[in-house]
C-alpha cells in the first residue's frame, strides 16, 4: 500500500537503512501533526497570531465544566483550521484527579482514508 499521508519526523531519528531522516506515514503523520498542534503556542508560526490553541492558559482555572467547554471549543476549531485531514467525532476532556491539568481524548477521522482514530493529549502544570 503507498502511503497517503506522508510529514517529516521531527524527532530527527536516522533510518537505519539508508541514513535518511525517518518519515512518518497516514495515521502517525496524523498524530503526529496533532501533538504538535496541542503544543502551538501563539506566534510559534510567524506572522499568524490567530493559530495558537495556548491551552496552558487554562491551566490555572479552576477545573470546570465551563473550563472544559472553552478547552473543546478552541481545540476543535484548531483542528479545523491547521488540519484539514481530519474530521473531530469526539473531544471528551477529564480533569485530572489533583486538579493540576486535564486529560484530552480526541477522536477523530481521516478523511481520505474513512480511519477512525484516537488521540489522549495530557495538559498537566509542572510543579517544578
Amino acid at each position: 500500500m503507498v502511503p497517503h499521508y506522508r510529514d517529516l519526523d521531527l524527532t530527527l531519528t536516522i533510518h537505519p537503512l539508508t541514513g535518511d531522516i525517518s518519515d512518518k506515514f497516514d495515521d502517525n503523520a496524523i498524530k503526529r501533526s496533532l501533538r504538535n498542534l496541542f503544543q502551538l503556542n501563539a506566534w510559534d508560526i510567524p506572522f499568524d497570531q490567530n493559530k495558537h490553541n495556548s491551552l496552558k492558559e487554562y491551566l490555572f482555572d479552576i477545573p470546570s465544566p465551563i473550563t472544559a467547554a472553552m478547552i473543546e471549543k478552541k481545540l476543535i476549531w484548531l483542528v479545523r483550521t491547521c488540519e484539514p485531514r481530519v474530521t473531530v467525532t469526539n473531544i471528551n476532556i477529564e480533569p485530572l484527579l489533583d486538579n493540576s491539568g486535564y486529560i484530552i481524548n480526541l477522536s477523530y477521522e481521516i478523511n481520505d482514508l474513512n480511519l477512525i482514530d484516537n488521540y489522549t493529549h495530557f495538559l498537566k502544570r509542572n510543579f517544578e
